[in-house]
């Protein structure tokens, strides 16, 4: 089922996070330039510097910083253009996983995320807008952010999971191998009713900052698709942020499943065409 989105546009900001006296996290000022707005209309995206992750695997980070910096995405509150109405070809070439005779269960809320080639295990919580109107970011820098007003993991749509990829002193943060990941790499989510969706790696690129195409990332699309985002790069002590982002794409696979019951039957004899069977002398 589509959801429609009253979004015109998402931005994405680094919140910086520092220790103050007492030992205490305390948020900071959202002063990081944001990417360009991510309209109804589809923009020409930048071209990434890694098509692919191949590139990626084994790269450590080229930084070091005493921030914590999550990706966040800020959602307007002007009205997204209506979404163009599919064909009906492309309607009947939307992927459903089918169980019998019935459509698998509505995806429900996800509450987990694991990547078995990083070790990633990780639990997700569904958040939403500040006051600002700006996504809010996970409560620990090991959990990941699902932005509730988007679609769910498994839905038809474009998922969105953000995290953070270090924390206060440069150690590592929940995203912190994002990178390393290749395409096939397996990305699995499991919802508030236990059902686990599987996830196929098909892409991961790196953007400049303010040039992340946004429309690829949050916008509609007839496929189950998530798709990760962190932080990469250097950091930006005048901007204050670093200067790319990293996102990986992921495409759902669908398993082929027997209806309830179903026992495989014997294998059948076969013979060679134009061999005969003899029979053994007594």
């Amino acid at each position: 089922m589509l959801r429609k989105h009253r979004i015109s546009s998402f931005l994405v900001y680094l919140l910086c996070i520092s220790f103050f006296a007492g030992g205490f996290l305390q948020e900071d000022a959202w002063a990081a330039p944001s990417l360009a707005p991510f309209s109804a209309q589809h923009s020409s995206p930048a071209q990434p510097s890694s098509s692919a992750i191949g590139s990626h695997r084994g790269e450590t980070s080229g930084w070091a910083t005493s921030h914590i910096v999550p990706v966040n995405d800020v959602a307007s509150q002007a009205t997204l253009a209506p979404t163009p109405t599919p064909t009906p070809g492309e309607i009947a070439s939307a992927p459903q996983e089918q169980h019998g005779n019935s459509t698998t269960p509505h995806p429900s809320r996800p509450v987990r995320l694991r990547i078995p080639a990083i070790a990633v295990d990780a639990a997700i919580e569904a958040v939403g807008e500040d006051a600002e109107g700006r996504m809010a970011v996970p409560t620990h820098v090991d959990n990941v952010a699902w932005y509730e007003p988007g679609v769910a993991p498994g839905e038809i749509g474009n998922a969105v999971l953000a995290g953070h990829l270090d924390r206060i002193g440069g150690a590592p943060a929940v995203f912190w191998s994002l990178g390393k990941l290749q395409p096939g790499d397996e990305i699995l989510v499991t919802d508030a009713n236990g059902v686990e969706y599987r996830f196929q790696v098909t892409q991961v690129a790196t953007y400049p900052y303010e040039a992340a195409p946004l429309d690829e990332i949050f916008g509609f699309s007839l496929r189950s698709r998530l798709n990760l985002i962190t932080c990469r790069g250097r950091w930006n002590r005048q901007q204050g942020t670093y200067e790319e982002r990293l996102v990986v794409y992921s495409e759902r696979v669908l398993e082929k499943r027997r209806d309830a019951g179903y026992r495989p039957g014997p294998a059948a004899s076969w013979t060679p065409p134009g061999r005969r069977v003899r029979a053994k002398p007594h």
